[in-house]
């Protein structure tokens, strides 16, 4: 498989799992948000978010130019996923701490395949 398209394709696993964690935070709420500690209305507000993200990322699934959006993305799933492990790490709630990290391994792994999908090169390209 090409670049191009594995990058596309992590792009749109990137959309569906963000709207579909950013769907689980809003109607969930309450429970995340005794889990977590934290109010129910950021837990919902957190989900919101994630969705506008997924929009976000889905603009940069269509754009022509594929490799910028998979930087973009790339970049922001780095960031996330390191900002969610550290936070799970801290957590006093071992539930919590499960479930954050498992969030930072998916983020991650998004990101790992976005990565790679910009180290292949695609059908026609030349080596050197």
């Amino acid at each position: 498989m090409g670049g191009e398209r594995l990058g596309r394709i992590a792009l749109a696993l990137d959309v569906i799992y963000c709207l579909l964690t950013g769907a689980l935070l809003v109607v969930f709420r309450a429970r995340v948000g005794g889990l977590l500690r934290l109010p129910g209305p950021l837990v919902a507000a957190v989900g919101g978010a994630t969705i506008g993200w997924a929009v976000i990322v889905l603009g940069q699934t269509v754009r022509m130019d594929w490799r910028r959006g998979v930087k973009q993305v790339l970049a922001a799933n780095v960031a996330g996923s390191i900002a969610l492990a550290v936070v799970s790490a801290f957590h006093p709630v071992r539930g919590a701490r499960a479930l954050l990290a498992f969030i930072a391994l998916d983020v991650m792994a998004l990101a790992v395949a976005q990565g790679i999908s910009l180290i292949r090169r695609g059908p026609g390209r030349r080596n050197g």
